[in-house]
């Protein structure tokens, strides 16, 4: 079987991370980070703590920058320059433009903690077929002195368990589509941070607020 996940309705979900305590931020990655870069694109690294978003950016890059700079920081690169920001002042002005994306994260918190049981009980199936599938081959071996009933009995146990795999497969579904929303709104709401950083960090430059680096 395919990796299954698991889907409940967003209420559900909600109980579900009613635990995690309030502010506690979750590492929101952006789904642009590359491997190799250009120097000529325009790129950010936003790092906050255990949080941090960025585009345009190889991985190099970010462990390189955490390294050279402890704390919270935005670097960027405009126009082929690069550029630091450590004030935490300035800091919070480009926090607040990622805030949005905290809004999606019970729900993402809800399904991973939900993921590992799940995989759990996909493995346990699978264990399951292979062992019918051992039993049916001892049979085919022993044709002639098999029990009677044998073979019957390993095919209701079969259908039986097809039918549950059937059952898992829909929840995988229905998870595939409240996790491809979620990922569509994530993305929306990065392109919207975004476009408003691009337009902060160049009032950043014209005001002196952000450093010129190598």
């Amino acid at each position: 079987m395919n990796a299954v996940r698991f889907t409940l309705p967003i209420a559900t979900l909600l109980l579900a991370v009613s635990a995690v305590p309030a502010g506690e931020m979750v590492d929101a990655r952006t789904a642009r980070t590359v491997f190799y870069e250009s120097q000529d694109s325009d790129a950010y690294v936003l790092s906050l703590g255990k949080s941090s978003w960025n585009t345009n950016t190889s991985v190099k890059k970010i462990q390189d920058l955490r390294k050279r700079f402890t704390g919270d920081f935005l670097w960027f690169r405009r126009e082929r320059k690069s550029f630091l920001v450590l004030d935490p002042e300035t800091l919070r002005q480009v926090r607040t433009l990622f805030d949005p994306l905290r809004t999606l994260e019970p729900d993402r918190a809800a399904l991973e903690r939900l993921r590992s049981p799940l995989e759990a009980r996909e493995q346990a199936l699978d264990r399951e077929q292979e062992a019918l599938d051992r039993e049916a081959d001892r049979l085919s071996d022993r044709q002639k002195d098999r029990p009677a009933g044998a073979r019957e009995d390993l095919e209701r146990r079969r259908r039986a368990l097809e039918e549950r795999m059937r059952a898992l497969e829909k929840e995988q579904e229905k998870f595939d589509a409240l996790e491809s929303s979620l990922e569509e709104k994530q993305e929306a709401l990065e392109k919207e941070a975004e476009r408003e950083l691009w337009r902060l960090v160049d009032s950043f430059i014209a005001r002196g607020l952000a450093k010129p680096i190598e």
